[in-house]
């Protein structure tokens, strides 16, 4: 079988694989990661709740309410788990593709959302 990774490197717009930058604390770096899995665990709900919506209700058995709130409890538990287990692949890819940017930030802007401005006391910075 083919390996994907070099294909999906060399694609226009690719994040390459290199170590996440080492400029920020590691508290920053491990609060960028639990935001990046965060995002990838919301996205893999919705995945599975569009996956599910596509089921058809044949009556078989009965919908509840109860049922339904299980559901969405078990489709968010597996969310988080694949999420965590890194297997889906898109946290990994937020990380990278963040570090680099804060890396290429000049140093008093890490952290700043690319075109925000401080504002201080006195107004915004210039």
């Amino acid at each position: 079988m083919t390996d994907v990774k070099p294909i999906l490197t060399n694609l226009p717009g690719a994040v390459p694989d290199v170590a996440p930058a080492q400029t920020r604390p590691d508290a920053q770096q491990e609060k960028l990661k639990k935001a990046c899995q965060d995002f990838e665990a919301i996205f893999l709900r919705f995945i599975l709740q569009k996956m599910r919506d596509t089921v058809p209700k044949d009556g078989l058995i009965e919908n509840s309410d109860a049922q339904q709130t299980y559901q969405q409890m078990l489709d968010a538990a597996m969310a988080d788990q694949m999420s965590r287990s890194g297997s889906f692949g898109l946290a990994e890819m937020l990380y990278k593709q963040m570090s680099l940017q804060d890396a290429s930030r000049p140093a008093g802007e890490a952290g700043a959302a690319p075109g925000s401005q401080r504002i201080s006391k006195s107004g915004p910075e210039k």
